[in-house]
């Protein structure tokens, strides 16, 4: 039985959930690279994502900055920095 598009799109966005905490920007931009994505099945996808607590930039941000000071600490401008750096990549 075949997948409807919405379920293939579903279905990578939770293996690179799997894979990797990501946020919404960089979510968007890895479902659409496949050739078969809709742009509007995306927003869907992403939006459910986000309503079941899966996709949460600020959550991302607390998590990212809280494992740099961990693991080494860091001052603030250079957190900052990491920061914008994990973010355009």
């Amino acid at each position: 039985m075949a997948a409807t598009l919405y379920e293939k799109t579903m279905e990578r966005g939770l293996r690179l959930l799997a894979y990797k905490p990501r946020t919404v920007a960089e979510m968007r931009e890895r479902l659409n690279e496949k050739e078969w994505a809709e742009e509007q099945v995306v927003e869907q996808v992403i939006t459910r994502l986000m309503e079941l607590g899966y996709l949460n930039d600020e959550q991302y941000a607390a998590s990212f900055a809280g494992s740099r000071l961990t693991a080494r600490p860091l001052g603030r401008t250079r957190l900052r920095r990491d920061a914008k750096e994990e973010v355009a990549a």
